[in-house]
């Protein structure tokens, strides 16, 4: 049973997310009372992971886990790696939202073959994040798609890629990637505002709970306005949708990856 607030897919949608790969490293505590744990993370493996637990058959375009074998076992979309040399990346927070370090996933070339390949995918939805290279923005003129998203983390590659954001139905920015964006504004500019929620179109939405914003809820809400739109949602519809769920994420105590499980599971709070 899908979580409530969850479309059900009407048929068997097909999805390519472009982004990245990488080792969470929460802690919690200090000292000796400290508690350490370790998880699949990156926003778009996030991504991925969430659309395709909802039912949809969904292609991570990222690089290579550590532990390729365990992670196919473990995950529900077909990863595909952009080179042979690429590797996830790690990130190192604590307390569920204060990032300390991040080290990048490593891509040295994506593979001139693989390109090519891809070109003859025709997808329902393309999204696409900056986390492994600018230039996976342009896949967004070679694939066939009906839908695409693009996330503008991280921040620093956005001046790369100004003139290809009108392409994609919406473009999701937190604040730190705004300040970027200067001056831009469009009708597909989707303004995350942590835990002031969201604002889209000159109206605000605001997030039902005061919980803050936890790691993973920007990633939640970009999955959710993904599966709107391939289910024929207005942006709008969407948008507003997407806030409220990732909403719910912030006050729920636990993982993005837990939070997913309780919701599939149609369990009450």
């Amino acid at each position: 049973m899908l979580a409530t607030g969850f479309t059900r897919p009407v048929k068997d949608y097909r999805v390519l997310v472009a982004g990245g790969l990488l080792t969470d490293i929460g802690i919690t505590g200090t000292g000796h009372c400290s508690e350490i744990f370790v998880s699949a993370g990156g926003s778009g493996h996030n991504v991925a992971d969430v659309l395709s637990r909802i039912g949809h058959t969904v292609h991570l375009l990222s690089v290579n886990p550590f532990e390729p074998i365990e992670h196919r076992k473990r995950f529900e979309y077909s990863l595909i790696p952009v080179s042979k040399s690429s590797t996830e990346g790690m990130m190192i927070f604590r307390d569920d939202s204060d990032v300390i370090a991040v080290q990048k996933p490593a891509v040295q070339r994506e593979s001139d073959q693989l390109m090519l390949l891809l070109e003859s995918f025709r997808v329902d939805l393309l999204y696409i994040t900056l986390e492994l290279s600018h230039s996976f923005v342009n896949l967004v003129n070679r694939i066939i798609h009906s839908y695409s998203i693009l996330d503008l983390k991280p921040s620093f590659r956005i001046s790369e890629i100004m003139e290809e954001l009108k392409q994609f139905d919406a473009v999701l920015a937190n604040e730190e990637e705004q300040d970027v964006l200067g001056d831009y504004d469009s009708a597909n500019l989707v303004r995350m505002k942590g835990r002031k929620g969201v604002r889209f179109c000159g109206e605000d939405y605001g997030c039902e709970s005061s919980s803050g914003n936890k790691l993973g809820c920007g990633d939640l809400l970009g999955a959710v306005i993904g599966n709107e739109l391939i289910s024929g949602r207005s942006l709008k519809e969407a948008v507003k949708n997407a806030c409220r769920i990732s909403s719910h994420y912030a006050a729920w105590p636990g993982s993005l990856d837990q939070y997913v499980s309780f919701s599939l599971s149609g369990k009450d709070d």
